[in-house]
C-alpha cells in the first residue's frame, strides 16, 4: 500500500513479478506473497521465476523481467546471488521502480551492503529493526530490554546487532518470560503458561508483543513488522514511519546512476 500511493497507483494496478532462489525457504515465503498479493491487494502478477542459488548467470532471467515490465520486484535471495543478481541487472540496465526483500539473507544480510556501497541504494528488506529505530516509542518495559539486549551484544562481538541477533534474541525473551510464568518444566503446566501470555505490542525485544492462539501459533497482530531501505551503504529503518527518523528514499527507483 505504501508503495502503491508513492507510485500515484491503486493496488490493484500495480504490476509484480516474483524472483526465488528455489529452497524450501524462497519457495514457501514467495508463494505466501503470491496468494496474498492477488487475494488481498488485487495485484496484478507479470512474472514467477525460480532459479537455484548457486547459478553463476542470472541474465536469462532477467531478460524475461525486462520484458515483463514489473512495476515491482519481489526478491527473495539466499546470499551472493543476490549480489550477482544486482551486478547483472545494472548490466543489462533492468530497471523497475521498486525491489522488495523479506528475511535477513540476501539484500537483507550486510553482504550486500558492502559488495556495492551506495550503488545498493534502493532495495527493502523486511526484517527486523535497524538504525534509525525510535527506541522511546515502545514501551517502558520493551525500551529497557532493548536498551539492554542491545549493549549486550555490542559487549560480546564488539558490533551492533543485526537480524540474526534480533530473531534469537526476541524468541529467547520470549521463552524466558514463558519460564517465568510457568514456574515449572512441566509439559503441560508450561503449556498452559505460555497460552495464557498476553504481552501488548511494544513490550519484548524489536518492539514485539505475544499471543499465541490456541494452535501454538503467535499471532501476527504483536509482532511488530519492520521495513528497511538500502541507503549510502547502510541497512536503515524507514517504515512504520512513527518508529523511525528516516524516510524511505528512490521511489520510484531512478536510473542506475541517479540512486545517490
Amino acid at each position: 500500500k505504501h508503495l502503491a500511493h508513492r507510485l500515484g497507483k491503486k493496488t490493484s494496478e500495480l504490476r509484480v513479478a516474483y524472483l526465488s532462489e528455489d529452497s524450501s525457504y524462497g519457495q514457501s515465503v514467495t508463494e505466501t506473497a503470491r496468494q496474498r498479493a492477488k487475494q488481498e491487494f488485487g495485484m496484478q502478477e507479470v512474472a514467477a521465476e525460480y532459479y537455484t542459488f548457486t547459478t553463476n548467470d542470472l541474465t536469462p532471467v532477467i531478460l524475461k523481467l525486462k520484458n515483463a515490465n514489473p512495476d515491482i520486484l519481489h526478491h527473495i535471495a539466499r546470499d551472493q546471488d543476490a549480489i550477482l543478481f544486482w551486478r547483472q541487472a545494472r548490466e543489462q540496465n533492468f530497471q523497475v521502480k521498486a525491489v522488495v526483500h523479506a528475511g535477513a539473507t540476501g539484500y537483507g544480510a550486510p553482504g550486500f551492503g558492502k559488495a556495492f556501497g551506495n550503488d545498493a541504494n534502493g532495495p527493502f528488506a523486511l526484517l527486523e529493526p535497524g538504525p534509525g529505530l525510535i527506541i522511546e516509542k515502545m514501551r517502558p518495559e520493551g525500551q529497557r530490554i532493548e536498551r539492554a539486549f542491545r549493549e549486550a551484544v555490542k559487549a560480546k562481538t564488539g558490533a551492533d546487532i543485526t537480524g540474526g541477533h534480533q530473531l534469537a534474541g526476541g524468541g529467547l525473551w520470549v521463552l524466558k518470560l514463558a519460564l517465568d510464568a510457568a514456574k515449572t518444566d512441566d509439559l503441560d503446566k508450561f503449556r498452559a503458561a505460555v497460552l495464557a501470555m498476553d504481552i501488548p505490542v511494544g513490550s519484548a525485544v524489536n518492539g514485539w508483543g505475544v499471543k499465541f492462539d490456541e494452535t501454538g501459533q503467535n499471532s501476527n497482530a504483536r509482532v511488530q513488522h519492520y521495513m528497511l531501505q538500502w541507503q549510502n551503504g547502510s541497512l536503515v529503518t524507514v517504515w512504520p514511519e512513527e518508529f523511525t527518523t528516516n524516510r524511505a528514499k528512490w521511489i520510484p527507483l531512478g536510473a542506475w546512476d541517479q540512486r545517490k
